[in-house]
């Protein structure tokens, strides 16, 4: 039990570190990894999504339906998230290096 105090004492005490914080070589990759994850479900989700509209339309709104748009959401969501990490780490080092 003191090894988990001291464990959850630790991590609320933590220094938090921000983007402009960390080096350039530490914003290159995580905003090259952001950019792909964004880029590879963005192209899974636009050869998904107007199949998936076109078969509620014809079909109306099912429970499977329903739970695929939801899924499709919470890619939207992840989609948004690495987009806007991904764009974070460009404007920081865009700043840096060129202005």
């Amino acid at each position: 039990m003191q090894l988990f105090k001291r464990i959850a004492a630790s991590f609320l005490t933590r220094r938090t570190r921000h983007l402009h914080d960390l080096s350039d070589w530490v914003l290159a990759p995580l905003g090259t990894i952001a950019f792909l994850i964004a880029g590879y479900w963005t192209m899974a989700v636009t050869e998904v999504l107007p199949d998936l509209v076109t078969t509620t339309n014809q079909t109306g709104l099912t429970w499977i339906g329903v739970a695929a748009f939801t899924f499709l959401g919470g890619q939207g969501l992840t989609i948004w998230f690495y987009g806007c990490l991904a764009a974070r780490c460009h404007s920081i080092l865009f700043d840096r290096h060129f202005r």
